[in-house]
């Protein structure tokens, strides 16, 4: 069984999918969100985690790693926020961060 944190922060997707905490990524007809079959073709997806962080706010580092995200990644379909922390100093917020699964389709 694969662990919850990844270290090279990549899995396939197909470990989510079957995992009964990560049921929701299923379509109503079990099928992954997002992964639609052409034809007889079966797609296959990634994960990647992605760190992003803002000085403005949770939406600002979301948006700002979706963005970075898809200057590198082809075909993302869809992103689950895993965890979001604030950094603190001196009593008031400094950083937004947004710790988030990326799921993208391999090219053929």
């Amino acid at each position: 069984m694969l662990p919850y944190h990844f270290s090279a922060g990549i899995c396939l997707v197909a470990y989510l999918l079957l995992h009964p905490r990560y049921g929701h990524l299923r379509g109503a007809h079990g099928r992954p969100r997002g992964l639609r079959n052409k034809g007889d073709e079966m797609s296959v997806a990634k994960v990647s985690e992605i760190s992003a962080t803002s000085s403005k706010s949770f939406e600002d580092a979301l948006k700002g790693g979706i963005a970075r995200a898809n200057k590198t990644l082809r075909n993302i379909r869809s992103a689950w926020v895993k965890e979001q922390q604030v950094h603190v100093s001196k009593g008031s917020i400094t950083e937004y961060q947004v710790n988030m699964m990326v799921t993208f389709v391999i090219d053929d």
